[in-house]
């Protein structure tokens, strides 16, 4: 009778009454709930706090939190941190049950690893970004990181799906979507995968989408040659025919290095992709290309490439040019013949092979002289073709 005209009077008449339920009610009714828990405490009774928090929820929804985290600051916790969270939602409360499960879960405990859990599910489904802040921000480590991770992935938050997923075939699903992550996360994430991994990643990477991921391939394989190796990089960008990756790979990395078949692959690339320039660039310096340090593509005139034996035993230069021609490694002949051979023949000098006053080295210093560029012989090493610097391209 009391209560509906003045509810302080019925409170009070409760509290003389040691009515405790009825005195929890009116609190609960009256917004004072951070008195529930106190007055429970003081008089020894122990009410249904889950039940009270439900009644929170539906009259008074901003005050549920408080009173939530008031339930589980007592040692032991009043209520059950799941019930709690059941309560949330079942009222579809997921901003509250955040701020509720952000203070209750702090410590990154074992046995919180199923509310972590629910915690990232219920973000992921109704509020990616919140999600993504949370796991941003390493808080936790103990969650179902298979179940996030998936979760991650069909809301679009592929970085933290990557860095969840412990699975190759996970691994290799997500990360061929290079549009949709930062350059500079998929070139740091890459140092976390074992060799093999990381090999089958970038073979995925280039399968799906050779033109879109080229350029990040190309970013990683540089960055982690010495540890992926720099010859199993090589077979990779060769298998797909992608010698401009494999150019600029090798670009990365051939001032540094002296594999001489990091050199002879570079110069390659170089031919095959139009690189004319920094062949003759690389070239300029002698480079080798050979693991001997034997035969060196080598430019004549500043304007062509020529095949040349520059080691200490190398054959008397005075020898016959067919002798010369003829121990050249087929690569290497290849290589020079790609970089010189490119134009129309503009003169075709013969020389008597067995011409004992042939002097090789005279004819290499007049070449240089004039500006042409010197090619190898032919196949049966029976002439040397002479191109000046300005000859037409090949038809």
């Amino acid at each position: 009778m009391i209560k509906p005209i003045s509810p302080k009077f019925a409170l009070s008449v409760y509290l003389r009454a040691e009515a405790s339920a009825k005195v929890v009610q009116c609190f609960a009714e009256t917004g004072e709930f951070e008195k529930i828990v106190m007055y429970s405490q003081k008089v020894g009774f122990t009410p249904d706090y889950v039940h009270i928090l439900r009644m929170i929820l539906h009259s008074n929804p901003d005050k549920s939190v408080d009173y939530a985290k008031s339930l589980v600051a007592q040692d032991p916790p009043l209520a059950d941190v799941g019930q709690i969270v059941d309560a949330f939602e079942q009222m579809n409360m997921v901003q509250q049950c955040t701020a509720f499960l952000l203070e209750a879960l702090k410590g990154d405990k074992d046995e919180h690893a199923e509310l972590q859990t629910r915690l990232l599910e219920m973000n992921l489904r109704a509020a990616p970004q919140v999600a993504d802040a949370i796991l941003g921000n390493k808080m936790f480590t103990k969650y179902d990181r298979q179940k996030v991770a998936q979760l991650c992935e069909q809301a679009g938050l592929l970085t933290r799906a990557l860095e969840n997923y412990t699975d190759l075939f996970d691994i290799k699903r997500a990360i061929i979507h290079t549009h949709l992550l930062k350059p500079e996360f998929l070139v740091s994430y890459f140092s976390t995968l074992a060799v093999d991994d990381a090999l089958e990643c970038l073979r995925e990477m280039l399968t799906k989408n050779i033109r879109q991921n080229l350029q990040i391939c190309v970013q990683i394989a540089a960055k982690y040659h010495e540890h992926l190796t720099t010859a199993a990089l090589i077979e990779l960008f060769e298998s797909f025919k992608s010698y401009e990756g494999l150019f600029y790979f090798l670009g990365a990395i051939v001032n540094s290095s002296e594999d001489a078949e990091v050199h002879f692959k570079y110069i390659e690339a170089a031919c095959k992709t139009g690189q004319i320039k920094e062949v003759e660039r690389i070239t300029r310096v002698a480079v080798s290309l050979s693991a001997a340090s034997r035969w060196r593509v080598a430019p004549l005139g500043g304007s062509g490439v020529a095949a040349m034996d520059c080691s200490s035993d190398a054959p008397d230069a005075a020898s016959a040019i067919k002798g010369w021609h003829d121990a050249i490694p087929a690569a290497v002949r290849a290589a020079a013949r790609e970089a010189a051979c490119n134009a129309r023949h503009v003169r075709v000098a013969r020389r008597r092979r067995t011409t004992k006053d042939f002097d090789g080295a005279v004819f290499v210093a007049e070449a240089a002289q004039l500006g042409h560029r010197i090619a190898l012989a032919d196949a049966r090493g029976s002439a040397t073709r002479i191109f000046p610097p300005a000859a037409a391209s090949r038809e």
